[in-house]
């Protein structure tokens, strides 16, 4: 079987805000011979696309005589805004980035990350998925690449030949629509962010993150931080730091574990836990037995279960541990850490006045609590039907559930089975790096100022979604960390 290639060689379109309405200029370039060490790696028989530069809404192509519907494929191109994509306060802003064989996607912003959202094929302008990112930088050109397979529903979004999150649409069948479409214009007036398009390519087979790291090896492309996922091989360096042991709970002996409404009456706060209580929240049963903490989930609900345990810890700290999850077809686990009452750096999670958290997810990511948290494990969900495993490792920044670093999940993203899995979490001032089974997992730099100030000192939480069922953790220590 012989490979297709259609593609627009040194294509750039670009979408400009103006006052008065939207311009579009496209120029296009005679097609050129692909180089042939490049044309070994992503296929041959390259073929020109004519543009209609007239479309005011991106650029407008048709596939050629000859072409049959494209089942699965993959597109290829490379894109840089004129500023920062990231989160947005109020409204959101999207564009159409691409509409081919039933796969329409759009880069839109939203008020807690950038995305890709993808819609019911067949012309619905309704939302089936969507694929978030934490940040592109301005200026910068990126290699972003979507494949799918009609007959399975699966697509998926690469960028800098890097597998994205997992998106998985309801199967559909090609309709005879042989236009394709590219771009748009994401905000309006003074925020528009300008889009440029280049190299735009159409492929015959849908690709997979190996071949599309190889196709890209040559380009010079951004090195796109933290802001989308990449693949790490190096292990959490700790050479320049000192680690003193602060906490390490016995494991082989119960531990004073109570529950969060005990620390209630009716709905008010009342009490504060006693020093050295572990304190659970939502529907859940925690214990100790054979050397080994146990999180039992007991809900199907929309409440999951979060233990904190049972201090604040100073602003430089690392928190390591071994879990091993019950089953690995399904599920999520978060760490929140550096938590503290939202304007008040040393008070207490549990002071009174503070609204009962429950184990529900949004009193935590947008409630009266301040945090880091990272989901370091991530698989699927089968009652809402979410794909898995999702591959990203995320941190966000709360009050306000800001995805602020895309990395790699060492866990369920290489399909290493349920355990025992080793997490290390390091803070350090405003660096943020998680390591898993040996391997960094995500890095993140908080510059103090897009998405408020760093965070210090505070409290740290061991959280399950219930569809993870049950955890085990053992040699769980943290450590105050200084530099060398």
């Amino acid at each position: 079987m012989v490979h297709q290639r259609w593609s627009y060689s040194r294509a750039t379109i670009t979408f400009a805000a103006l006052a008065v309405g939207w311009s579009m200029t496209a120029v296009a370039e005679t097609a050129l011979e692909l180089d042939p060490e490049l044309a070994g790696r992503v296929g041959r028989n390259t073929l020109a696309l004519s543009a209609d530069s007239d479309s005011p809404g991106g650029l407008k192509t048709a596939l050629p005589d000859g072409v049959g519907d494209l089942a699965q494929g993959t597109v290829m191109m490379r894109l840089r805004s004129s500023r920062r994509l990231g989160h947005v306060d109020e409204t959101s802003l999207a564009m159409d980035l691409m509409n081919c064989s039933g796969v329409r996607v759009q880069l839109s912003e939203h008020r807690d990350s950038p995305r890709f959202v993808f819609f019911h094929p067949g012309g619905s302008t309704r939302p089936a998925a969507v694929c978030r990112i934490a940040y592109l930088n301005a200026g910068q050109w990126y290699h972003v690449a979507l494949s799918w397979t009609s007959q399975t529903g699966l697509v998926d979004v690469f960028v800098n030949g890097w597998a994205q999150q997992r998106v998985h649409l309801p199967p559909w069948q090609p309709k005879g629509d042989r236009t394709l479409r590219f771009g748009g214009t994401l905000g309006a007036g003074t925020d528009a962010a300008r889009i440029e398009l280049e190299e735009i390519s159409l492929h015959a087979w849908p690709m997979d993150e190996g071949q599309l790291r190889q196709a890209i090896s040559l380009e010079q492309l951004a090195d796109g931080g933290s802001g989308v996922r990449k693949r790490y091989e190096t292990a959490l360096d700790l050479s320049d730091y000192t680690l003193t042991p602060l906490f390490e709970p016995d494991l082989s002996k119960p531990l004073p574990i109570i529950a969060e409404d005990t620390l209630f009456e009716g709905e008010a706060r009342t009490r504060e836990p006693e020093p050295g209580q572990w304190v659970l929240e939502g529907p859940a049963k925690a214990f100790t037995a054979d050397g080994k903490l146990t999180i039992d989930n007991l809900s199907d609900g929309p409440a999951h279960t979060v233990l904190w345990l049972p201090r604040a810890f100073p602003a430089n700290v690392m928190l390591e541990f071994d879990i091993t999850i019950e089953r690995d077809e399904e599920g999520l686990a978060i760490v929140f850490f550096a938590a503290r009452p939202c304007g008040d750096p040393v008070g207490s999670i549990f002071k009174t006045g503070l609204a009962k958290r429950g184990g529900v997810f949004g009193t935590y990511i947008k409630g009266d609590v301040d945090s880091y948290h990272v989901s370091y494990l991530a698989a699927g969900q089968r009652r809402t039907a979410i794909p898995g495993p999702r591959r990203s490792a995320n941190v966000r920044k709360n009050s306000g559930f800001w995805l602020v670093a895309c990395g790699d999940d060492q866990i369920l993203g290489h399909d290493l089975g349920r355990g025992p899995h080793r997490v290390r979490i390091l803070k350090m001032g405003n660096l943020v790096r998680v390591e898993a089974n040996g391997k960094l997992s995500v890095a993140f730099d908080d510059d103090g100022e897009t998405w408020g100030p760093v965070l210090g000192d505070g409290y740290i939480g061991l959280r399950q979604m219930n569809h993870l069922l049950s955890a085990q953790y053992e040699n769980l220590r943290v450590y105050e960390v200084s530099r060398k």
